[in-house]
């Protein structure tokens, strides 16, 4: 649950509501800059938070009285409902499974670094938080094995939190630059719904996975089966040497064009976020199909003050209507 102060009350917004709005932003990912992400990749992000109901259905208060924000998620929680949001991930399919088993991996390593951090200044990340984070990583990472021989992927190369580097090989490519595409909305989501600043930037997006360029030529730069501004699934392209320089997206090549053509890792934009207001970010470069970008997210509104106990807060927030939230994004530049 994410707590939000507006004047003197607190907007709460569900996960699963935070995860709505990363979805939206996924169908609007692609122009002329960006490639459109595949269905799997959409219905992943849409789905990347599943697990939160756990909580949120039955919200708790932090030590201090107020409602547990997200971001004070004790580790023996979150890895529940990391675990949860894999389960159910997976009737979406083993690469959607995938992408979000790999988000929480990713999550749990922050968590773990930033608990360790907190150790050494003096916190309380304890032991048994450590072992229900090793725990949890361990799974993911046998998890993700069995998803990987499902797909037809190779498991003796993502050898960094279930990635491998880049260039290596063309499907752990294209899942890199999906799983920063899930990165990309997840974060701006979390920037709107928390109506304070996470993050001045989002690094290391890739506008698409590989740019074929022929040997003699200019790079390729178009996106999709419906042109670079419609909706599409990206063509395969033919695939030759890599190499490291160059700039574009996949573009529909004949097939017998392979010896023309080299493989060359696009290169990785960090989007810049300006904030206008608490609901509305600018960002530059610009991801997405149209100049701006807008939906409407549901909370309730309590009191900005701690209560006594769980049964009180539930109870208030039960009661409480929903209202809604206008967010909006608009590009920059």
């Amino acid at each position: 649950m994410i707590r939000r102060r507006s004047g003197f009350t607190l907007q709460l917004i569900t996960q699963t509501d935070h995860a709505a709005v990363s979805g939206f932003l996924a169908e609007h990912l692609g122009n002329d800059l960006f490639a459109r992400p595949t269905a799997d990749v959409i219905a992943a992000i849409h789905a990347h938070d599943a697990g939160w109901p756990l909580h949120d259905d039955q919200p708790m208060l932090n030590a201090s009285g107020w409602p547990l924000h997200v971001f004070e998620t004790p580790p023996s929680l979150s890895t529940q409902i990391w675990s949860a949001s894999v389960e159910r991930a997976a009737v979406l399919g083993p690469y959607a499974a995938l992408l979000v088993s790999l988000h929480q991996l990713n999550l749990s390593d922050g968590v773990i670094r930033r608990g360790l951090e907190a150790k050494s200044g003096g916190g309380n990340f304890s032991p048994r938080d450590v072992f229900d984070l090793n725990k949890f990583q361990h799974r993911q990472i046998e998890l993700q094995e069995t998803l990987r021989m499902q797909i037809g992927l190779r498991t003796d190369i993502p050898l960094t939190l279930g990635l491998a580097k880049r260039g290596i090989d063309e499907a752990e490519d294209r899942l890199r630059c999906d799983f920063r595409w899930l990165v990309l909305c997840d974060s701006l989501s979390l920037e709107l719904c928390c109506g304070k600043p996470l993050f001045s930037m989002i690094r290391d997006i890739l506008p698409s996975p590989l740019a074929a360029t022929p040997r003699n030529g200019p790079a390729i730069t178009s996106a999709t089966e419906s042109g670079a501004t419609g909706r599409g699934t990206p063509r395969p392209v033919a695939f030759g040497k890599p190499t490291s320089t160059g700039l574009g997206v996949p573009r529909p090549v004949a097939p017998n064009a392979s010896e023309n053509l080299e493989v060359i890792c696009a290169p990785l934009l960090n989007i810049q976020i300006e904030r206008v207001n608490d609901e509305t970010l600018v960002l530059n470069p610009w991801p997405f199909d149209a100049p701006n970008i807008s939906t409407d997210v549901p909370f309730r509104r309590l009191p900005d003050s701690p209560f006594p106990d769980t049964e009180t807060f539930q109870t208030a927030l039960r009661n409480a209507p929903v209202e809604t939230l206008r967010l909006e994004l608009r590009a920059g530049g």
